[in-house]
């Protein structure tokens, strides 16, 4: 057997998975001027040692490593968000905003009220759960805009075996309180950091 590789094709992949994300960006719902709920959870866990920064850029400027892993991601929220939408009572991509602060959610069950977030991971069933502090953050965020109490977290694991694990969440009045308090004082104290 001989194989060999083919580097021009490598170099058009890479140009697939960058129009890939320019379509994206211009099909999802286009994200509202402002502060978006992503943004300042990763920066909040960032700067309060929580979490460690993401590698490979942020905000609209990855680099293509990064943008080939996230890519799974994307698929997976596609593949999910469809299935979801056409056989159970959801609506997908849905803008909201709360004081300002704007996020997307990925889907809502209508009929249960109930916020649907869709990720997929490298780590592990175990170590995403303990170190899922911006999903958690995240979540609660939705939850509290949308007025509920109540998500469920789709998780394809990648590592080590591939898996589909599907969380259900529930948070008190005082958790989804705290959680938007949070958020709000970290997007004053980022405010104040960048202006002069």
């Amino acid at each position: 057997m001989e194989i060999t590789p083919l580097h021009e094709d490598n170099a058009r992949s890479e140009e697939l998975i960058r129009e890939g994300w320019a379509r994206r960006q211009s099909r999802d719902a286009p994200r509202a001027e402002g502060p978006h709920v992503s943004k300042i959870v990763n920066d909040w866990v960032v700067t309060a040692g929580l979490a460690k920064p993401w590698s490979g850029g942020s905000g609209d400027n990855f680099d293509l490593e990064s943008m080939s892993r996230m890519t799974m991601g994307f698929i997976w929220e596609d593949l999910v968000g469809d299935y979801i939408a056409a056989y159970f009572h959801r609506v997908t991509q849905i803008p909201v905003v709360m004081d300002g602060i704007h996020g997307t959610i990925d889907a809502i069950d209508t009929q249960n009220n109930v916020v649907e977030e869709y990720k997929a991971t490298w780590r592990g069933e175990e170590r995403a759960i303990q170190d899922g502090i911006r999903w958690w953050t995240q979540i609660k965020a939705y939850c509290l805009m949308v007025r509920t109490k109540e998500a469920r977290l789709r998780v394809l694991h990648l590592c080590p075996v591939p898996r589909i694990r599907t969380y259900k969440l529930k948070f008190s009045d005082q958790e989804l309180a705290e959680n938007w308090l949070a958020i709000r004082n970290h997007w004053d104290y980022m405010t104040k950091k960048v202006s002069p």
